[in-house]
């Protein structure tokens, strides 16, 4: 009987020791670790009056290259008016606003180049010979401190032209015109509505 028990003991134990053996073992569960910083995108921006570039937002680059379509647009005014003005100066001014001044000039501006033309006509004035050339245009970043949407600081050169009235020469030296014209949105179109202009030596 002892060795039965006995027997049966060892079994019982080793029945355990084979159970022990197979149980399930408990599974590691990984601990959640934050991330690791991660990199934002990187951004280049450019100063609109020129300088180096430096790094900024994405926010910032958005506002930027929104103001450099606006800037694309006010020098396409602007070179328009030029072509206009050009011509004006050529031909001796003219006593009504022409269309081509109506498109790319509005309220202040407006008013002082049509005196400014009609003026011209009335004189007998127009510029002979040199050349005309629109010396300078750049954006002035300051501009919409001002009221405006966009600015650009120009200078029409045209030293080298004569103005006559008639055969009568009236100046051998023509004229320089500089300053930071500004433009805001007339409905759908950009016009160039005030301007800082003085006459200068050259450009």
């Amino acid at each position: 009987m002892q060795t039965t028990r006995a027997l049966r003991a060892a079994a019982t134990a080793a029945s355990l020791i084979v159970l022990a053996g197979c149980s399930p073992q408990p599974v590691a569960t990984p601990t959640p670790t934050a991330d690791g910083p991660r990199s934002s995108p990187t951004y280049t921006c450019t100063p609109a009056g020129g300088g180096d570039p430096y790094p900024c937002t994405g926010q910032q680059y958005t506002d930027q290259q929104r103001q450099q379509v606006l800037v694309d647009q006010a020098e396409s005014v602007y070179k328009k008016y030029f072509n206009e003005a050009s011509r004006l100066y050529r031909v001796g001014g003219a006593s009504q606003a022409t269309s081509a001044l109506t498109a790319t000039t509005a309220d202040a501006y407006l008013a002082a180049k049509q005196n400014e033309f009609a003026s011209l006509k009335a004189k007998g004035l127009k510029a002979v010979g040199g050349n005309i050339k629109l010396a300078k245009m750049t954006p002035n970043p300051d501009a919409t401190d001002k009221g405006a949407d966009v600015g650009l600081d120009t200078c029409i050169d045209a030293t080298t032209v004569q103005l006559k009235s008639g055969d009568q020469v009236v100046s051998n030296s023509g004229f320089a015109v500089a300053g930071t014209v500004y433009l805001k949105r007339q409905g759908n179109d950009l016009k160039i509505v005030d301007a800082e202009e003085r006459q200068v030596a050259n450009c």
